[in-house]
């Protein structure tokens, strides 16, 4: 059984669960929930969409050129 689980942090851990045992051994499966916070970090740093090109057509048109 577990007694404890360590973080840095209270309420970090939510929805323990113990499973079943791994395999013979007296180990067994944890599961249990993270809850972390995320804040949006407002950058002026201007991000270009590169999978969103027309790759074919602009080989065409550099073709056209030489």
């Amino acid at each position: 059984m577990v007694d404890y689980i360590f973080t840095d942090e209270e309420k970090l851990i939510e929805n323990m669960k113990i499973g079943q045992p791994l395999g013979k051994s007296d180990h067994v499966v944890l599961e249990w929930d993270v809850i972390l916070k995320i804040s949006e970090i407002d950058s002026k740093l201007i991000k270009r969409n590169f999978w969103k090109g027309d790759y074919n057509k602009m080989i065409k048109n550099l073709q056209a050129v030489s």
